[in-house]
């Protein structure tokens, strides 16, 4: 088939959408089908035989970037012809759109419960707007025919917001490339990192990834281990990600874990920081997924996260990590915190986190994501109450 990708950036050392990007490009590619990738920026060394079609997009104001990028995009995809059109962010018309971000109008109401503050948000902040303008239409039938959720959190969500029926949503938990992430090619940098940093080899250390420290629940975790700064052995912390440590840096300070507390910021290597880590911690206020929750348990590592994000699907409570009730409370994170004090009882928990992760394969997600890609195509064939729409109108039914 010819399967048309499309993200607003195409590169391994972004956040985790973007690298599900290229495996997922790669995977579909080593099946034998030809992988056109729409994007705004990508990296030219991914995967051979993968064509690029470059998208337009405004630099500023950030409403404009988005709203923008989906016009551009549907051009290519109406006066081009793909098999299948996937849309890996915000745009329509297409064939099947995974949500990767999430709800937006979900997430509003996590960040705004209070709903005069949603409604001044929506107004004084256009780039609100713009995503739910997007959102509202991109799961309507005539411009989507396959919603791909990648956790039953998120198809609950899409369910109750779009009423969209359940016919329409197929749930295709994201995979992991085994190969590069495992404790093996994790740790080979574990000495030498934990000593630039002046942490013993014998300390424990949690590793909290993110782009989005808010968002993603750090206030919340630093407030946890403030709890337990008494408590042996002492955590440190290793904070990656893009972000301003300067509010966190003040707040780890008044909670007395300036010693322990490590601002590493962006890094392209990923896996020397998964290597000194002995627990991955994730209290999000939303995550459709999480990979890195995924990530680490490839690595061997087991994962805290909030029962907010979807990768808590993947965890079972006592054996592969814990799922926090309340991503806001760090009481409740201090006491699981407490249950990985055991570093014997870490290592087999991380033991098992790796053996569940092996269910999970970009070879896999691919797979099944072809099967629905199938479906799409099929169902092209078949008369259209909405009429077809322009960039189907030379569309063939084999797959």
């Amino acid at each position: 088939m010819k399967i048309a990708l499309v993200i607003k950036d195409y590169s391994i050392f972004q956040g985790g959408a973007e690298r599900y990007a290229v495996d997922l490009s790669r995977a579909l590619t080593e099946q034998g089908h030809e992988i056109h990738i729409l994007a705004n920026r990508y990296e030219p060394d991914g995967p051979s035989g993968v064509r690029f079609h470059p998208v337009r997009m405004r630099s500023k104001p950030a409403w404009l970037k988005i709203i923008s990028f989906s016009h551009n995009a549907g051009k290519i995809i109406r006066k081009e012809y793909f098999d299948v059109v996937y849309a890996l962010t915000q745009v329509y018309p297409q064939d099947m759109y995974l949500t990767g971000g999430g709800v937006y109008r979900h997430w509003m109401r996590v960040r705004y419960p209070f709903a005069p503050l949603r409604w001044l948000a929506y107004l004084s902040r256009p780039i609100h707007l713009a995503n739910v303008y997007l959102e509202q239409r991109l799961y309507k039938e005539k411009n989507n025919r396959i919603i791909v959720a990648n956790s039953l959190l998120c198809k609950r969500h899409v369910e109750k917001y779009y009423r969209v029926p359940e016919s329409r949503i197929r749930v295709i938990y994201h995979g992991v490339d085994h190969v590069l992430f495992n404790p093996h090619n994790a740790a080979a940098a574990r000495s030498e990192t934990r000593r630039a940093f002046g942490i013993e080899e014998h300390s424990p250390i949690i590793l909290f990834v993110s782009n989005n420290w808010k968002r993603k629940g750090l206030s919340t975790l630093l407030h946890a281990l403030g709890l337990n700064r008494s408590e042996r052995p002492l955590f440190h912390l290793a904070v990656v990600g893009r972000g301003n440590p300067k509010t966190y840096a003040g707040l780890a300070e008044k909670l007395g874990l300036s010693k322990q507390v490590h601002f590493i910021g962006h890094t392209d290597d990923i896996l020397r920081y998964f290597g000194i880590a002995d627990l991955v911690v994730l209290p999000t206020l939303y995550d459709s997924f999480g990979n890195v929750c995924l990530e680490g348990m490839a690595c061997g590592l087991p994962v805290i996260t909030s029962s907010s994000s979807g990768a808590s699907e993947l965890i079972r409570n006592g054996e592969n990590g814990y799922v926090l009730n309340n991503p806001t409370d760090h009481k409740e994170l201090a006491d699981l915190l407490r249950l990985c004090s055991d570093p014997g009882r870490l290592k087999i928990m991380g033991r098992i986190a790796r053996e569940i992760s092996l269910q999970y394969t970009p070879a896999r997600n691919a797979l099944e994501t072809v099967e629905v890609c199938r479906q799409v195509v099929a169902e092209a064939s078949k008369p259209n109450k909405h009429g077809a729409r322009k960039y189907f109108k030379n569309r063939d039914t084999h797959a």
